[in-house]
């Protein structure tokens, strides 16, 4: 594992520059203002995307990752992190990684699971017919996150 240092400075450093885009970029080209709002939404599922695997190599074992996808509890990891609010970054990390419109997954256990949470006021990501559009507060979530791992 890395110290939290080295994490602050290059991996953090790198999804924001290296992934930031900034929407005056967008005023030579012509696009939509829907495909703007597509665009952003995947950067940021980008970012999730990375600060998930992040976690997943470095503080979880396979079978907590397992248990995880399916929003079980597991034991091991700080008391401080909401392990259902992470269970759903990982839904939404598995959602970009199959397709980059962020859609859900086909029906089955976890994302009926994601739903749920959803209805019960999940904050970081909102439902738009079958498309996650993913809020930008949801990446500072992920980074207090990680802070929690190195008890920071």
């Amino acid at each position: 594992m890395i110290p939290f240092e080295d994490y602050k400075y290059y991996y953090n450093r790198y999804i924001n520059c290296v992934l930031g885009v900034r929407e005056q970029e967008f005023s030579i080209m012509n696009v939509s203002e829907e495909e703007k709002r597509n665009f952003f939404n995947y950067a940021t599922g980008t970012k999730l995307l990375l600060m998930v695997a992040f976690i997943e190599s470095n503080f979880l074992t396979s079978s907590q990752m397992k248990k995880l996808r399916k929003f079980e509890e597991i034991d091991g990891i700080p008391d401080n992190i909401h392990q259902s609010l992470l269970s759903s970054f990982i839904y939404i990390r598995d959602c970009i990684a199959h397709n980059p419109r962020i859609e859900l997954l086909p029906s089955g256990q976890n994302t009926d699971e994601f739903l749920k949470i959803i209805e019960e006021g999940f904050h970081f990501a909102e439902i738009q017919d079958t498309s996650i559009i993913i809020k930008e507060d949801a990446i500072h979530y992920l980074h207090l996150t990680i802070r929690k791992f190195f008890e920071e």
